[in-house]
């Protein structure tokens, strides 16, 4: 009389493996992200002006939260000029906010700051608006390159070489976790 083996075995993919691969994946989808808008970025540096008008500026309030495990969480806040303008391309008007490609306009610890540097925009002045010549919708004021913009582009990279380092030790991981868990299973 002939056994019949079970060949099927459930293969599990251990939590290591799961983490090296999420790390891998975002780490490609911050890339894809990041060359996007590095080549963005770059092509902003040569997006056509018009003489544009501002129509409002006020000061705006942001607030940041600091989480800390040892104390209580604290708030900072900093305060910028938000300014609002408007401009025309082939006949079409447009109005934005936009002030560069990744990042808003400087922000300042003190609310008197902020307000003096919105003095510099007052409603109705002329102003340059850089647009997108394939999307004039797509405005900026300032298409100047900052290093925010190469920011998804870094995370990325870091992400996709921490995942693949992971990956590269996990077999080692591994038979760490797995001991472990064999010792955990023996104390029950």
């Amino acid at each position: 009389m002939e056994e019949k083996r079970n060949t099927n075995r459930l293969v599990v993919t251990s939590p290591i493996k799961i983490f090296c691969y999420f790390f891998i994946f975002f780490g490609v989808v911050l890339i894809t992200f990041g060359v996007y808008f590095t080549i963005l970025s770059n092509g902003a540096s040569a997006w056509p002006s018009v003489k544009g008008a501002i129509t409002n500026t006020f000061v705006q309030t942001h607030i940041s939260t600091i989480n800390n495990p040892t104390t209580k969480s604290t708030f900072s806040r900093t305060y910028y000029p938000e300014i609002t303008y408007s401009w025309v391309v082939d006949g079409k008007s447009y109005k934005g906010s936009r002030y560069g490609l990744g990042y808003s306009h400087p922000k300042y610890p003190e609310k008197m700051t902020a307000k003096k540097v919105a003095k510099d925009f007052l409603p109705g002045q002329s102003i340059e608006v850089f647009y997108d010549p394939n999307s004039p919708k797509d405005a900026v004021i300032d298409r100047s390159e900052k290093l925010v913009s190469f920011i998804p582009l870094l995370m990325g990279l870091f992400f996709l070489a921490v995942g693949l380092l992971f990956l590269k030790i996990s077999p080692k991981l591994e038979e760490g976790y797995r001991r472990n868990m064999e010792n955990k299973m023996k104390l029950k």
